[in-house]
């Protein structure tokens, strides 16, 4: 018969070299042949294997007797946190049907149970618990801050995470410090909590580096908010003017055209408006931005497209099964009826007067595509009087598959800002295949 030491240094080594089916075998063993000299640490040797062979309850209901008599036994105590992790808390992100008061009474188990630490699910389970709250139709900011204060951030890492997708697609995940940062400053923006909520902004800007996409847009948006709620719609206006010229996305545009209009500018205002309306984004997310150019253009007396304007941003909420808004109602009232047609038709016939407006007073140019980067989805227009001209395939207006290098195109000019050379520039938008 194999002596204690011997079988237990067996069963160790195998579970170190991954050989579960093996190491388990010996730990039954070990169990069976020498109960009494056998510790907490080859029964929780034993659990570890049932847990990486699948066997979680198993491993499960071996842990709570492992911590009923050795509660402090840290290995133990992570595993066991890991065995309710698989249990309670892994089916819910991988979409399964879950019982939430369990989910809620797992996590808070864990977070009881074990600490943020190497080897715990308690990272994990936070995350977890704050991914599932981001979700809720009604969004719970209370309790969103009240699970990232269960968090060290100066704990959690820097670095973004690689992994892969159940398509087999390699994706990039912000690193936890970016997504605390990230959960933390959206619910004091709900709690309209705004000295705080510039501050912790400022925070994650000085700590993190190497952003996951060019995220520090939202932190920036997010302070130059702040400082607009506060009263200082300048500052606000200027933050977003430089955010804008590094990251022409519709959304800063459309709070730029926002604040520009309760600060009187109503012609810059409809300028970046039209720059949101052109741009790519979700037409839905856009009501508030078609609304808002309604109350424009009916202040420049044009009370037919402001109309259309109105009906555009109805239409979008009525799509998506929203509420009616009380504002857009009272606009819509005192226009005449007009046969209903979706909002995707309704926004098409609407961009040549985008357009229209927008480039009012400019001549198309013309040139021929004289280089594309696809790593960085833009390239460069050989004008026809010799200026290279950068543009975005985003504004590449004609079929995806015509964008060749020695395509014949014409375009509008548009001020933008040059990153790499740090200067104000021209881009290319609206380009268009000549045909």
């Amino acid at each position: 018969m194999t002596d204690f030491r011997t079988l237990k240094d067996q069963a160790e080594t195998l579970r170190r070299d991954k050989q579960f089916e093996q190491a388990l075998a010996a730990f039954d063993e070990l169990l069976n042949l020498y109960p009494d000299q056998a510790t907490e640490r080859e029964r929780w040797g034993k659990a570890f294997c049932l847990r990486a062979l699948g066997r979680q309850r198993e491993a499960l209901d071996l842990c709570r007797e492992v911590y009923r008599t050795h509660p402090e036994f840290v290995p133990n105590r992570n595993l066991y946190g890991w065995c309710v992790y698989d249990l309670e808390i892994k089916p819910l992100r991988e979409g399964e049907p879950a019982d939430i008061k369990t989910f809620y009474r797992a996590a808070e188990a864990i977070t009881q149970l074990t600490l943020q630490e190497n080897y715990s699910p308690y990272e994990r389970t936070v995350f977890e618990v704050l991914r599932y709250l981001k979700y809720r139709q009604t969004y719970p900011a209370d309790e969103v801050l009240a699970w990232c204060d269960k968090l060290d951030p100066d704990k959690l890492a820097t670095e973004a995470r690689k992994y892969t997708g159940r398509d087999g697609q390699e994706r990039v995940e912000a690193s936890p410090l970016e997504q605390w940062y990230g959960q933390r400053t959206k619910a004091l923006e709900h709690l309209r909590r705004w000295e705080e909520l510039i501050v912790v902004c400022n925070e994650a800007l000085d700590r993190l580096t190497g952003f996951h996409y060019s995220d520090e847009i939202w932190f920036r948006r997010r302070i130059a908010s702040a400082k607009a709620e506060l009263g200082d719609t300048q500052a606000a206006i200027g933050d977003l003017k430089a955010l804008v010229r590094l990251k022409p996305e519709w959304f800063i545009q459309a709070d730029l055209a926002r604040l520009l209009h309760e600060n009187g500018e109503d012609e810059a205002a409809l300028d970046y408006a039209l720059d949101a309306a052109l741009g790519p984004g979700e037409l839905a997310y856009k009501w508030e931005l078609f609304a808002l150019m309604g109350d424009l253009l009916a202040a420049q007396g044009r009370p037919q497209e402001a109309g259309q304007h109105y009906r555009l941003a109805s239409a979008l909420r009525a799509e998506r099964g929203w509420r009616e808004d009380s504002d857009l109602a009272q606009q819509l009232r005192d226009l005449p009826l007009v046969p209903d047609q979706p909002a995707a038709a309704m926004a098409r016939e609407l961009e040549g007067t985008w357009r229209a407006l927008k480039f009012t007073d400019q001549e198309r140019g013309t040139g021929e595509i004289e280089r594309t980067d696809p790593g960085k989805r833009s390239g460069f227009i050989r004008a026809s009087d010799g200026r290279s001209i950068f543009f975005r395939f985003r504004n590449f207006a004609s079929p995806r598959d015509r964008l060749l290098i020695g395509t014949k195109v014409s375009f509008f000019l548009q001020p933008s800002f040059d990153k790499t050379k740090n200067r104000e520039s021209n881009e290319a938008v609206d380009v268009r295949e000549i045909t």
